[in-house]
């Protein structure tokens, strides 16, 4: 239900919801559910502002939760709030959203995402302040930031604690010696995406308190990133 005030350029639309089902090459068989849905939405053009409170968007089990504000929406859009996605299972959403889900090491990982912060976005840049994550029983914060017109991307981020090992995927039974004695024939090259790093725009911290990779334990891991 709308309500347009023309003389005071003050419109109001009462718990306003879209539903989709989105098919296309690489999407689910069956499409992908997307539905949006707003407490209200109140758009007043005199004062450029704009008030989103209630805001629930689903995804193929994903739900993302926020409260938005607008200003300066005619010439200068910015929109700013609260964002929080629910606790889902990332083996599961992958799974929903078509996308193969990878043999990992340990088979229990990748039930548990949560994240929530404050987003700033407007024509020019985006960012996620004050960021809280959670993958399994990571513990991510810190802050996101990317500038729209170039790409650019900056994060400070921290995270507790993580054992990489458990992403990686299975090992591979140890090949068996010959007669001979000869020994594992020797691995094959890894190819290099060169194109796709030198498009990389980023800049970024990041520090761990303790991490596990490769069987091996370290702590008050620092990682700085500066790729252009």
């Amino acid at each position: 239900q709308a309500r347009l005030q023309f003389d005071s350029q003050r419109h109001v639309f009462d718990a306003p919801r879209i539903a989709l089902r989105l098919h296309g090459a690489g999407w689910p068989q069956d499409g992908l559910p997307v539905t949006l849905q707003f407490k209200h939405l109140v758009a007043d053009l005199n004062a450029q502002t704009l008030d989103a409170p209630g805001l629930q968007l689903q995804v193929a089990g994903a739900s993302i939760s926020s409260d938005l504000q607008g200003e300066r929406i005619l010439d200068a859009p910015r929109i700013s709030g609260p964002v929080r996605l629910a606790d889902v299972a990332p083996r599961a959403l992958l799974g929903q959203l078509g996308i193969e889900v990878p043999a990992t090491r340990d088979p229990k990982v990748l039930q548990h995402l949560s994240l929530s912060g404050k987003l700033s976005a407007g024509a020019e840049a985006l960012t996620l302040d004050g960021v809280q994550g959670k993958l399994d029983d990571t513990t991510l914060t810190g802050r996101v930031g990317a500038d729209l017109d170039s790409g650019r991307l900056r994060f400070a981020l921290q995270l507790d604690r993580i054992d990489a090992d458990r992403y990686l995927a299975p090992q591979a039974p140890a090949p068996a010696a010959s007669a001979a004695g000869a020994g594992a024939p020797a691995a094959a090259p890894i190819e290099i995406p060169v194109d796709l790093i030198r498009a990389l725009d980023m800049q970024g911290d990041l520090r761990a308190g303790t991490a596990r990779f490769a069987g091996i334990e370290y702590s008050g891991l620092h990682f700085r990133l500066n790729a252009q």
